[in-house]
Parts: C-alpha cells; sequence; structure tokens
C-alpha cells in the first residue's frame, strides 16, 4: 500500500477537471449525500435497519455483513462494511487474500489496469528507444508489488506484540477512464511522431549509420543529446497529465480492507470512503 503512494506521484495522470460527482461507490450507491438518504438506498438493496445499533445488516459479497455510515458535516463520507463471522488465523489470511485477488481482478479498481499499463508502456519505451533497460526508472516496478499476507506470517503476534495493521488498498477509477487514458496516450504518441518525422530527426538518424558511437563528433553528440531532452520533455508532460486522468481522482475513491481480531478470532472490516467529504481541518 506504501508503495502506491511513490507510484501515484510519478506514473498515471489528464487535464480534465473531475466534477465531484464521480465519487466512491458501494453497490452502485454513490457515497455521498445523507445519511438517511444512505440508509433507504441501502433498504432498496435488501439490507436490514437496525435503528438500536444503528446499522444495516445483510449479505455482500457472499458473507453475513453489518454496515456503518459515518458522516461529516451531515454528508456521508464512510461506508463501513464488517464481517458479522468471526475467523481463525488460518481462514482469516485466506479470507483477507481472497479479497485482495478480487479486488485487483475487479476492472473497476486502478490496481486492474496499472501492472499491464506499467508493464506495457515501460516495454514501449524501450522499444522505441526513448529508455534503456538501465534508465527506465525502478519507479515502474514500484506497483508490481504483493498485498496479500504470506502463509508464514504470524497474525496473531504481529497485532498484538507488534501492532501491526494488515491492510489493502484500492482506488476506483473514475467512470471515463478508457476515453481519458486513450485520449492522453494518443496525444502522447502523436507527440512522439511528430518529433521522429521532423528534419532533424531524419538527419541525425543518417549521420548516426555513418558512425560507430565511440566515432560520434562532438557537435552530433549535442544535438542528439537535445533531441533526447525533447523526447523526455514530453514523456514527461505525459506522465502529468495522466496523473491528473487516473491516480488524482481515484485517490479520491478510495476503498481499504483491514483485519480486527480478539481472543485468537479475527474478522474483516472493509471501508468504502469518499475523500472529497472526509474531514480537512476547515472546521478547526
Amino acid at each position: 500500500m506504501k508503495k502506491f503512494i511513490g507510484f501515484a506521484v510519478v506514473l498515471l495522470f489528464s487535464a480534465v477537471l473531475y466534477a465531484q460527482k464521480d465519487v466512491t461507490e458501494f453497490l452502485g450507491i454513490p457515497v455521498d449525500g445523507t445519511k438517511q438518504q444512505m440508509i433507504e438506498q441501502l433498504k432498496a438493496k435488501g439490507f436490514v435497519y437496525d435503528s438500536q445499533e444503528d446499522v444495516l445488516n445483510g449479505e455482500f459479497n457472499g458473507e453475513e455483513v453489518s454496515i456503518s455510515i459515518q458522516t461529516q458535516g451531515n454528508k456521508v463520507w464512510r461506508v463501513v462494511v464488517i464481517d458479522k463471522n468471526s475467523r481463525d488465523e488460518t481462514q482469516i489470511k485466506i479470507r483477507f487474500n481472497e479479497l485482495v485477488s478480487q479486488f485487483e481482478n475487479n476492472e473497476s479498481y486502478l490496481e486492474y489496469i496499472a501492472p499491464s499499463f506499467v508493464l506495457a508502456f515501460k516495454e514501449g519505451m524501450i522499444q522505441r528507444g526513448f529508455l534503456s533497460e538501465e534508465e527506465a526508472p525502478e519507479i515502474f516496478d514500484d506497483f508490481l508489488y504483493d498485498q496479500t499476507i504470506s502463509d508464514d506470517e504470524n497474525i496473531g503476534n504481529g497485532i498484538m506484540l507488534e501492532k501491526k495493521q494488515y491492510e489493502a488498498v484500492f482506488h476506483q477509477l473514475s467512470k471515463s477512464i478508457d476515453k481519458d487514458l486513450k485520449d492522453i496516450t494518443d496525444k502522447f504518441y502523436e507527440g512522439l511522431k511528430e518529433l521522429q518525422n521532423s528534419d532533424e530527426y531524419k538527419e541525425l538518424a543518417e549521420l548516426k549509420s555513418q558512425y560507430t558511437e565511440e566515432e560520434y563528433p562532438e557537435e552530433m553528440i549535442k544535438r542528439i543529446n537535445k533531441m533526447d531532452d525533447l523526447a523526455k520533455s514530453k514523456f514527461i508532460e505525459y506522465i502529468k497529465a495522466m496523473e491528473r486522468a487516473v491516480v488524482v481522482p481515484s485517490s479520491m475513491k478510495q476503498v481499504w480492507i483491514t483485519i480486527f481480531g480478539r481472543g485468537g478470532r479475527y474478522s474483516i472490516m472493509m471501508f468504502y470512503e469518499n475523500k472529497y467529504n472526509e474531514a480537512d481541518g476547515s472546521d478547526l
């Protein structure tokens, strides 16, 4: 989860400004509006409201759960889903890891498109000669990490003695993600194509064929470096555009899961958060 922050700073990003209507959803319901509105919409989905406990009970993703709705400034900002059935340590690892896999294989989440996108983009940049294997920044690999819990992890000791929090974080994509990615990527490759079709690029390509790399004249090296800098500046522009299109809005649509336990029994908690409605200190 922590690596996502580093990845977000550098990799996926549109000059498109997102309306606040594109917020986190739970069961297709926007995590927004008033608490009563959310309760009514969940009741329409088959959940039963318990006014004494102030929770809704029902089934979600094949599990019996209770749902709590949290507000800020009279607006819903978080839906908390808690498994009713507790498990032992082995079972909770299986439950946690299955959920991680489900999120990673759900095309509505950034974690679904990012690994294939990162690898394809990295390979494309190398093949086109704009990055070498050595130059390709390690940040490309930062998203390709595992959020599952290993078989040999002792969750009981981790929670009780080491105060660990076992969690996995995911981010819902904007509804216009496919179009945004295509528009930005098309524009990027258009710019590269223009560069490759320029007289300077073609002239340098011809000159390169007349020398070995060790024989390049100093003036030619300067021209090559200038061309490389132009290509890399387009790459940087592309990254920034992708950040604004993908990572920034997705960071406001956060969904995460964690394990809580007591007496050797454990359950899953899931949080669907609309970060636009989260307390930001403006009321202080």
